[in-house]
């Protein structure tokens, strides 16, 4: 029998107290619910099917009659991005476990990098919020109890440019962001990690990472061993960390696409290449393959990709995305189209594995709460049931409350003309908008083709509505995004506003925008990185928030520094704004566009300079 008090503890989060309920651990398929009068029987078989069967009762309750239920997959797995600035609390983790559970996940794929402590390796994670021995056994011990394997995710190859800010990892640094294979030094920070997750956690299942090493062999092992073919180097490295994982008893999963970069001239994808015999041989049968595919829309690619994976022989686990690394608002819209076409092709090609990856790339700006609507289509797909829209929509009302429409308002899809193939791209807007410079906005030429200013305002008010019905994690979600498009009302357009009044030589508007616009604008950054803020030590540690103080407030330093430059010239104390005196050079070729609103980051977005 589960122990009460986790069920006490589920009942708490799913809002369930007031009822009844029975339950009995038997060998079966699944989980089957029964009413009985004034309370609800379950039997299940493990323990995360009692955990969906009460997520079930939790959303219909007095609705169930009877009801069975068992997973067409072997495995579906959630992916946390602990990384990228953001560390979610111990206790936030545990409330994301109690939902996943609730769900019938039965992995949490925890992707760490550098950010847990290590036996041996006093700066790996240094500074970096990185998770104690102990708070990474208490978190693996709350996922066991609610039925689900707590599964490690680290990095041994690429991923690593944290580490490498220390001294100490020099010796086992190839370029950029790789480690050095055949380097000592590698293999026993390799044996730390793996002799510190041996401990740390009940699952002897890993995942290893190895992915996007693009210039792997290329720095110091070239300098010190000359050239090399990266398909020896990769095979060599491999065999190497697998005899690690071994003596520790772990089996592992990589990311696929070092493998089909080699055999794809460099890139993932391909409607048509295939995979060499010698490159298949080269794969170690014992590695699950996971292919990872967040964007493809054309068919005739994902069916290549599934068959070049199966092709291999090994283990093959498909990695969707919840689209939520791209700024505040997730593509909800997106990641839904894409899911049912992926999840369509998993069952066409009887794959067994499922993650659903919640990355947190450039900063983790969206909230760690805001993959729900995905969540719940993994789910539907898990257990047989349809994912159309008004399935997720109707079992996200009867979770949070909201609608899908109500959550897709987070969308911020500003442009609601645009294709859904290309709202994952237009979904980056805000950022762009918020972080494009007032004066050498490298953007605009992009944004001058737009008037958004009424579909901002129209967000921002159908945001407002949204935020008063929420009542859970949501709340604070929809704060940030409704007083981010505060901002971006004012801000969207300024640099274009700004070079237009000084071409016209309009000195009123100057005026206006100096003494009006860029205080009230500032005014306004600082709500909403006060909500952001909010929102983020109410889930996160607080390491890591340094960087968005550090970009926000820049911003409004900047901001400063306009207002008293465009000031100076009114005065006549400057002759002339340089920037705003360069015309803009019109960017009419469409994928050029498609490819800035692409590789966006802040770093990307916020100065043509090199910082």
């Amino acid at each position: 029998m589960p122990k009460k008090e986790v069920i006490s503890d589920a009942k708490k989060y799913l809002r369930i107290d007031g009822l009844n309920i029975l339950s009995e651990q038997c060998d079966m398929d699944g989980f089957s619910v029964k009413r009985d009068k004034e309370q609800f029987v379950i039997h299940y078989n493990d323990r995360v099917d009692l955990f969906k069967a009460l997520g079930l009762i939790s959303m219909y309750g007095e609705g169930i009659t009877e009801l069975s239920q068992s997973k067409r997959i072997d495995h579906l797995g959630y992916l946390v991005d602990t990384a990228r600035n953001a560390v979610p609390t111990v206790k936030s983790m545990k409330e994301l476990f109690i939902r996943l559970a609730s769900f019938g996940y039965d992995r949490v794929y925890m992707y760490m990098e550098d950010v847990m402590q290590v036996e041996n390796e006093p700066f790996y994670g240094h500074l970096r919020g990185r998770y104690s021995f102990d708070e990474l056994k208490e978190m693996d011990r709350y996922a066991d109890e609610l039925g689900m394997e707590l599964v490690p995710c680290i990095q041994t190859l690429a991923h690593l440019n944290c580490l490498f800010k220390w001294p100490e990892y020099a010796q086992c640094n190839d370029t950029a962001d790789i480690l050095l294979i055949d380097s000592d030094r590698t293999y026993t920070l390799i044996n730390n990690i793996f002799s510190t997750i041996n401990h740390c956690f009940k699952s002897k299942h890993v995942h290893i990472g190895m992915d996007e090493a693009y210039l792997v062999g290329r720095g110091k092992h070239m300098d010190t061993y000359g050239y090399e073919e990266k398909h020896d180097l990769l095979k060599r490295h491999i065999d190497m960390v697998m005899n690690i994982a071994g003596k520790y008893g772990f089996t592992a999963e990589i990311w696929s696409d070092m493998y089909f970069r080699e055999a794809f001239g460099g890139g993932y994808y391909s409607a048509d290449k295939c995979l060499s015999d010698e490159i298949c041989e080269s794969i170690p049968k014992s590695v699950g393959l996971v292919y990872w595919d967040y964007w493809n829309r054309d068919e005739r690619v994902i069916d290549n990709m599934f068959e070049s994976h199966i092709k291999t022989g090994n283990e093959v686990i498909f990695a969707g995305g919840a689209c939520k690394w791209m700024g505040w608002n997730p593509s909800t819209e997106f990641a839904l189209v894409l899911g049912r076409k992926m999840l369509a092709a998993c069952d066409r090609y009887g794959i067994r594995s499922v993650i659903l990856t919640a990355w947190s790339d450039d900063g983790a700006e969206a909230s760690l709460f805001s993959a729900l609507p995905s969540i719940i289509q993994y789910s539907l797909h898990a257990y047989g049931e349809s994912i159309s829209d008004s399935n997720v929509s109707d079992a996200l009302q009867r979770y949070c409350g909201l609608t899908l429409d109500q959550y897709r308002v987070g969308d911020l899809d500003f442009l609601a003309e645009s294709r859904v193939e290309e709202s994952y791209l237009f979904g980056k807007l805000p950022k762009i908008m918020l972080y494009n410079d007032p004066l050498s906005g490298m953007y605009d030429s992009i944004l001058q083709k737009y008037e958004i200013t009424e579909q901002i305002v129209t967000h921002k008010n159908r945001l407002s509505a949204v935020y008063d019905e929420c009542t859970g994690s949501e709340k604070k979600m929809f704060e940030v995004m409704m007083l981010l498009c505060d901002a971006l009302e004012i801000k969207w357009d300024l640099g274009l506003r700004l070079r237009a009044a000084y071409h016209s030589k309009d000195l009123s508007s100057l005026e206006k925008i100096a003494k009006i616009d860029i205080p009230e604008l500032i005014r306004r950054l600082s709500e909403f990185k006060a909500a952001f803020y909010i929102q983020w030590i109410s889930e996160n540690k607080s390491n890591g928030f340094q960087t968005h103080d550090l970009r926000i407030g820049g911003m409004i330093e900047r901001l400063n520094t306009v207002k008293l430059l465009v000031l100076s010239y009114l005065n006549g104390e400057v002759t002339e704004i340089f920037e705003l005196s360069e015309d803009l050079v019109p960017l009419d070729n469409v994928n050029a566009e498609l490819d800035m609103l692409l590789w966006t980051t802040w770093m990307g977005i916020h100065s043509v300079y090199v910082i």
